[in-house]
């Protein structure tokens, strides 16, 4: 954790962490980023790397606002095993963005929100899913 700390501290880019951390540099003296935050401040002046990622709206009652994750870091989430032909079954289209990016970065084919499950069946039948 201190590692990614430095990290993020030591960022071009960071600004925004910067201010909102101020001089605390251990993990537990951090304040919490809240999304009054994430709304007052725009994307690009929140990031703190530059990698390829996945940007989303975030939709809240007082307003809505981007959300990014890098490829690379959400191919590093244990969201489950990794086969050799897997097919995996989303029927929460509201995750189904992260999950499937997942799916990509470690090689396997998502089937997302079908709610049929004989087509779900044909396309592990097409995919040639074990």
């Amino acid at each position: 954790m201190e590692a990614l700390l430095s990290k993020v501290r030591s960022a071009p880019e960071a600004d925004f962490y910067r201010t909102l951390w101020g001089k605390n540099a251990r993990f537990s003296e951090l304040p919490t980023v809240a999304r009054e935050d994430f709304l007052r401040v725009p994307l690009s002046k929140r990031r703190y790397k530059n990698e390829r990622a996945l940007v989303k709206v975030v939709h809240d009652p007082r307003g809505m606002f981007l959300s990014e994750w890098s490829f690379a870091d959400i191919g590093r989430e244990s969201f489950g095993l990794l086969s050799k032909r897997p097919l995996v079954y989303m029927s929460d289209p509201h995750e189904a963005i992260e999950k499937s990016m997942w799916c990509y970065e470690n090689g396997m084919v998502p089937l997302i929100g079908e709610k049929d499950h004989d087509i779900a069946m044909f396309a592990a039948g097409k995919y040639q899913i074990d």
